[in-house]
């Protein structure tokens, strides 16, 4: 569930490459990981609804401005980096029911397509990879220009399920809401 916090991640780069910027061709980005947060929530019946993060990731984003369509994502996470500020709850979930982080130490998420919805949104689809299963996933980026820089607010749903991740179902929610937000500069 922690592990689709890396899509949103990645929408928030690819969204960089559909914000007005100036006519260079493709540029590269680089994500600043002190101001990046990819957080996660997801409910559970009888119970409030549970938020963490992943500390750890790397990123690389090329946005072409005159051909957004040709920009690049590509992310990675490591699982094991879940923190939910519980510490008893974190090593539950990195177990075999939920990340399995012993089998499968990351998540990925690559692009695929870019659309831009408006002046400062675009729609970020990819390939998103998690407990071996690769499928594809779309997410909503909200871009906002900061100088040179760009705030990222990807947020999007994932149906754990659907990779497989079936640990406390039906009781633990099916859907895990990512919001990831990042500040990308220029390099």
């Amino acid at each position: 569930m922690l592990r689709n916090s890396v899509v949103l991640c990645a929408a928030s780069l690819v969204a960089l490459a559909l914000a007005p910027l100036s006519p260079a061709a493709a540029a590269a980005y680089r994500v600043e990981t002190g101001q990046t947060h990819i957080d996660f929530a997801i409910g559970a019946k009888g119970y409030p609804v549970t938020k963490g993060e992943f500390h750890r990731f790397n990123a690389s984003v090329a946005i072409d401005a005159a051909a957004p369509a040709k920009s690049q994502v590509a992310f990675d996470v490591a699982a094991a980096s879940i923190d939910t500020h519980a510490p008893l709850l974190d090593d539950y979930v990195r177990g075999a029911g939920f990340l399995d982080t012993a089998h499968h130490p990351g998540i990925a998420f690559h692009s695929t397509t870019v659309r831009q919805m408006n002046d400062r949104t675009v729609e970020l689809a990819g390939n998103l990879s998690l407990l071996g299963v690769t499928r594809p996933e779309t997410f909503r980026v909200t871009v906002t220009p900061e100088g040179t820089a760009f705030r990222l607010v990807a947020q999007g749903e994932i149906r754990r399920s659907d990779f497989g991740m079936t640990g406390g179902l039906p009781l633990v929610s099916d859907t895990v809401t990512i919001t990831v937000s990042t500040l990308a500069l220029a390099q």
